[in-house]
């Protein structure tokens, strides 16, 4: 089952990269004291995203409206539509996969021993689900430094060594 909004922010995303990228680009120069380049923000308000530090779900929303030309409002429903059917379906023990990013399933941990830190002492720990994503190929391969999926030079190195 699709949502009708999902569409929307998959058709977006290339836009709204290349928009993104020439920001990025632009923000690379020094800003005057106390201002952003624009003029809008104050300096350092987007130091979060050059730092490395999360992408919030509040982020992740302005980007998408940016690349969209929907109301922040509007792209916040669908990004909350999303995340809901994601959950809802995960409760359900469904395999969500979405080609090109990844995918979520649920799986069931087994009961196990653990340990109190504290006391040292053996604790039992329940059956529990959890939920786990696996990446796909194409992501693995845009997020790596060289553009390589990780392991790939292992592997080719393996099936070289496997064909001679």
């Amino acid at each position: 089952m699709t949502t009708p909004g999902v569409v929307v922010i998959m058709a977006g995303l290339s836009s709204a990269r290349k928009r993104l990228a020439h920001k990025r680009k632009r923000r690379a120069e020094p800003a005057p004291a106390g201002r952003s380049k624009a003029g809008l923000q104050p300096a350092g308000a987007f130091d979060r995203e050059r730092e490395g530090a999360a992408l919030t779900k509040a982020d992740i929303v302005r980007r998408i409206a940016q690349g969209t030309g929907l109301t922040k409002t509007d792209t916040g429903a669908v990004v909350d539509g999303f995340i809901e059917a994601v959950v809802e379906a995960l409760q359900k023990g469904e395999h969500i996969e979405i080609r090109g990013f990844g995918t979520f399933k649920s799986v069931s941990r087994a009961p196990r021993t653990g340990r109190n830190p504290r006391t040292g002492a053996e604790v039992r720990i329940s059956r529990r689900k959890a939920p786990v994503f696996k990446p796909s190929k194409e992501l693995r391969a845009r997020v790596g430094a060289d553009g390589n999926p990780e392991g790939a030079e292992k592997d080719a190195v393996w099936k070289e060594e496997k064909a001679a």
